[in-house]
């Protein structure tokens, strides 16, 4: 009889749980919800083995599926030099609903990692952009066809097709060819895990064809560590200001390129409009708190 952990659903006891159980050949007998957003649930099963699985509210999660094995895939071939790690895959599915990966244990949120290690952690920042660096030059080695230009993603051509489209298009044309990667686009601390040994592990590849200057990555993983970081630890942000800061430039050295700071500044004003149209999207309240705290940052 699978036993349900706190808020887990109906999906959890009913939906396939003899199809999981044969497939993963283990008797889950727990089930915990994780993590709820607006398009996902997440949850943890327990059986011999624990395993992570990721369930799409809305429909089919096979491109996320998809992309996360190719990505995997190209790790894997490349895993003896890459500091990083990419979580593996079960299987998906019947229905496309949701999907089943490995269980990092002991893993937390890069998120959680500054507020609970304080000075400890900033060489994990570090390392986090030394990651970032190799997925950028591992991924454009490899990922060649059915290239996109970050132009062409829906929110950024909707903001270019506006009353200040002619501004984002001379922000993006100030960089060279020679910054165009393909970029893991929604490089936040949320989608990076740190296990007790240190090891980090990058996820949650929903979009992994953009071609874009590698300043955006920097760009919305710095903009959302300090949004994030004031809206979920607000004590922690106002008491440790400057280590937060320390954090953002640790991860900038880490990512080891001669960093042009008057292009990284104008691809985060690029980034703050299009995160912030975004959020138009989920409330008109959530889209101004975001708005104010861009105009402190």
């Amino acid at each position: 009889m699978l036993q349900t952990g706190y808020r887990a659903n109906k999906m959890i006891q009913t939906q396939q749980l003899d199809a999981i159980r044969q497939r993963l050949a283990d008797d889950i007998e727990h089930a915990e919800l994780l993590k709820e957003t607006s398009l996902s649930n997440i949850y943890l099963l327990t059986g011999r083995q624990k395993y992570v699985l990721k369930e799409n509210k809305n429909g089919s999660i096979r491109t996320e599926y998809d992309n996360h094995q190719r990505i995997f895939d190209i790790w894997s071939r490349h895993k003896e030099t890459a500091e990083f790690h990419v979580p593996k895959l079960y299987f998906l599915s019947d229905d496309e609903s949701f999907y089943i990966m490995e269980y990092i244990t002991e893993a937390i949120e890069l998120k959680n990692v500054l507020p609970m290690q304080s000075e400890k952690a900033l060489d994990i920042y570090n390392r986090t952009g030394r990651c970032l660096r190799q997925y950028h030059e591992m991924m454009t080695e490899e990922i060649v066809d059915h290239r996109m230009d970050i132009q062409n993603h829906p929110p950024i051509a909707q903001l270019i097709a506006g009353k200040n489209g002619k501004r984002l298009k001379e922000i993006l044309s100030k960089f060279d060819a020679e910054c165009y990667q393909i970029i893991f686009k929604d490089f936040t601390f949320s989608n990076v895990m740190v296990d007790t040994k240190n090891k980090v592990y990058l996820f949650d590849f929903q979009k992994i064809e953009y071609y874009a200057p590698f300043y955006y990555d920097l760009a919305r993983f710095i903009d959302t560590l300090k949004v994030f970081t004031i809206l979920e630890h607000p004590m922690f942000a106002i008491r440790r200001w400057p280590l937060i800061k320390k954090a953002a430039e640790r991860f900038i050295e880490g990512y080891g390129k001669p960093m042009d700071q008057t292009l990284l500044q104008s691809m985060q004003s690029l980034h703050r409009k299009e995160h912030v149209s975004e959020k138009y999207r989920k409330g008109l309240l959530k889209a101004m708190t975001l708005k104010l705290l861009y105009t402190f940052l």
